[in-house]
C-alpha cells in the first residue's frame, strides 16, 4: 500500500477516534445509556470498530488504539489484495522523468501533462535537445546531475536512452514511458520522415516506397532511427549497449524497464495508459482522464500523418522476424508490465 494511503488513512483514523470519543464522553456525562451496552459503528476508512459507553476513560483509549489497528489492518489487507502482499510502486513528490521515445504518443502525452501541471501548479521542463538521444558519457552525466537537482515535484522529458543515476550515486527520478507496437511505430516513422504530419514538423526526404526500402535493405529503413530502437533505448550507456547483435544488450533493455520504470503504457490503449499514470502518481495525473476528454479530439487531428505509405504483408512478415526481432523482445517486456499494473491497480 503506498505511503501516502496509509497516512492518509492513519490521519482519518486519528481525526474520527477523537470526534467520536469525544462525542462519547459527552454522551455520558449527560447520563445517556450508562449501562454497559456496546455501540458499533463504521468509520469512512470502513473498520467496525467497539465503544463501551459506561467506560468514558477506558473506552477512549480504547477506542483510538482499535481505530489505529485498524487503519494498519485496512492497509495491508488492500495492498495483499491488489498485489499478492507485495506493495505496489507508486510516486511520492519526486521528480517524474519522462524519457520519451518517438512517435509512440509522447506530443499527446505531453500536452495533457503540461494542462494537468498547471492545474496542480507543478512545474515542467522540457529539453530543447531533440536529436542527440545517446551522448557522449560526460553529457550524458551533466543531463543526470541537472534532472536530479530540479526541485520536486517537477515534469521533465527528453529524448534521450535510459539513464542509470544509481550509478553516480545520484537519486534516481520517477521513470515513465510510452511504448508502441514495433510494426506500427515503423511505419508512423517512415511516413513521418517522408511526409512531416498536420504540424509539418518534420521536413519531408525524398525516400522510396516503404515496401521497398524494407526488402531491398535500403540504409534508411536499416537506420539507428528505424531498427534496434527500443532495444538501444531501453539499454541505455552500458557498453554491451553498443553490440545490437548480443543478446546482453537486449536482456539489460528488459531489465530496466521491470526494475526501473514505475509505469510504462501502452500507445494503442492511450486511455487506459492515463488511468494507470491517475492511479500510479496520482500528485501529478490525478484528474488527467477528464482534461483527456476534452482535448483528445484537437490533439489526435494536429498529430497525424497526412499522407501514408503501407507495409504488404511480405515487408509486415520481414519486420517481425528480421528487422524488428529484438526489439519486439523489449516490447513485449514493457507491454507485461502495463498488463500487470492494469490489472493490480484494477484499470479494467
Amino acid at each position: 500500500m503506498p505511503r501516502r494511503s496509509i497516512k492518509r488513512d492513519f490521519a482519518i483514523a486519528v481525526v474520527i477516534a477523537f470526534l467520536l470519543a469525544a462525542a462519547q464522553i459527552y454522551h455520558v456525562h449527560v447520563g445517556a445509556n450508562a449501562n454497559q451496552k456496546t455501540q458499533r459503528t463504521r468509520s469512512k476508512i470502513g473498520d467496525v470498530v467497539a465503544v463501551e459507553s459506561n467506560r468514558h476513560g477506558f473506552s477512549t483509549i480504547k477506542f483510538l488504539f482499535s481505530a489505529l489497528v485498524a487503519a494498519i489492518s485496512r492497509s495491508r489487507s488492500v495492498s495483499e489484495n491488489l498485489t499478492g502482499a507485495t506493495s505496489l510502486p507508486h510516486a511520492t513528490l519526486q521528480n517524474v522523468f519522462y524519457n520519451r521515445l518517438a512517435k509512440c504518443g509522447s506530443r499527446s502525452l505531453l500536452t495533457l501533462a503540461g494542462y494537468v501541471a498547471r492545474s496542480k501548479g507543478i512545474n515542467t521542463e522540457s529539453s530543447l535537445n531533440y536529436g542527440d538521444e545517446h551522448p557522449r558519457e560526460k553529457l550524458a552525466l551533466e543531463e543526470m546531475q541537472y534532472i536530479a537537482g530540479l526541485k520536486p515535484p517537477t515534469f521533465y522529458d527528453r529524448h534521450i536512452h535510459y539513464l542509470d543515476f544509481r550509478k553516480y550515486g545520484l537519486q534516481s527520478p520517477i521513470y515513465i514511458n510510452m511504448i508502441r507496437e514495433p510494426i506500427s511505430r515503423f511505419q508512423s516513422k517512415f511516413n513521418y520522415m517522408k511526409y512531416g504530419d498536420a504540424e509539418e514538423r518534420a521536413q519531408p526526404r525524398n525516400l522510396s516506397d516503404i515496401n521497398k526500402c524494407v526488402m531491398d535493405d535500403e540504409a534508411f529503413c536499416r537506420s539507428p532511427i528505424m531498427t534496434h530502437y527500443y532495444t538501444k533505448y531501453f539499454c541505455g550507456f552500458d557498453p554491451i549497449c553498443k553490440d545490437m547483435s548480443s543478446m546482453e544488450g537486449v536482456e539489460l533493455a528488459r531489465k530496466h524497464i521491470r526494475d526501473d520504470y514505475l509505469v510504462i503504457g501502452i500507445t494503442e490503449e492511450f486511455d487506459n495508459t492515463v488511468r494507470l499514470l491517475e492511479a500510479a502518481i496520482p500528485e501529478f495525473f490525478g484528474g488527467a482522464l477528464e482534461t483527456w476528454g476534452v482535448i483528445k479530439a484537437t490533439l489526435m487531428n494536429r498529430t497525424k500523418t497526412i499522407t501514408k505509405d503501407v507495409l504488404n504483408e511480405e515487408s509486415v512478415r520481414k519486420l517481425r522476424q528480421v528487422v524488428l526481432y529484438e526489439d519486439y523482445i523489449v516490447y513485449e517486456e514493457a507491454k507485461a508490465k502495463y498488463e500487470r499494473l492494469i490489472e493490480e491497480y484494477r484499470i479494467l
